[in-house]
């Protein structure tokens, strides 16, 4: 299971601390709801890549004490979405690049996908947006549409966008509409 945190630092202050970071005491577990602290049970690299730069960050894995549950849990900075190696800003801004000025920041290939992703989700995060509250008029046009709802997440504070996107949905923001696999929980 992933489970999501907020560090106060960005991306590169993050690399640098590496295994040094803040990593949060998490008093229970969330699956078998144990009042026991998880355990640190290692760390794992992964790549983060932003527009400019790419790093190899540690991601600390946790263990439930619980002889009966004993289930690990990665814990993902809130900058990075689950199985995704571009940041959620690099993936939003790229979005916004191609479709202002047909600029690519990564492979056709990538941007495609990534299009394709977020025009299939369009519909859902149009529902978180008006969940939040939002009462605006979308347009008809699946392009404005998209380029609207990039500026919407856009506005929102990263911190923000991530942790009320997953008190809505247990899956990641770009995972797949059809995807219901490992579920995306939040630090307190």
């Amino acid at each position: 299971m992933i489970i999501t945190h907020h560090f106060p630092v960005d991306l590169p202050c993050y690399f640098q601390l590496g295994r040094a970071n803040n990593f949060p005491v998490i008093e229970s577990c969330p699956i078998c709801k144990s009042q026991q602290k998880l355990k640190r049970h290692g760390f794992y690299n992964r790549y983060a890549i932003e527009t400019d730069a790419e790093y190899r960050i540690p991601i600390c894995r946790y263990k439930c004490p619980n002889p009966k549950c004993n289930k690990t849990f990665a814990i993902l900075p809130d900058f990075l979405l689950p199985y995704f190696q571009n940041t959620l800003s690099s993936i939003l801004q790229t979005l916004q690049l191609f479709w202002a000025y047909c600029v690519l920041l990564f492979s056709r290939q990538l941007v495609c996908f990534y299009r394709k992703r977020l025009m299939a989700k369009s519909k859902i995060i149009e529902m978180f947006f008006r969940l939040e509250g939002n009462k605006q008029i979308f347009p008809e046009d699946p392009i404005e549409k998209a380029i609207m709802l990039l500026n919407m997440i856009e506005t929102l504070p990263r911190v923000t966008f991530i942790r009320k996107w997953h008190n809505h949905y247990i899956s990641s923001f770009m995972a797949h509409s059809f995807y219901h696999g490992s579920p995306v929980a939040k630090t307190e």
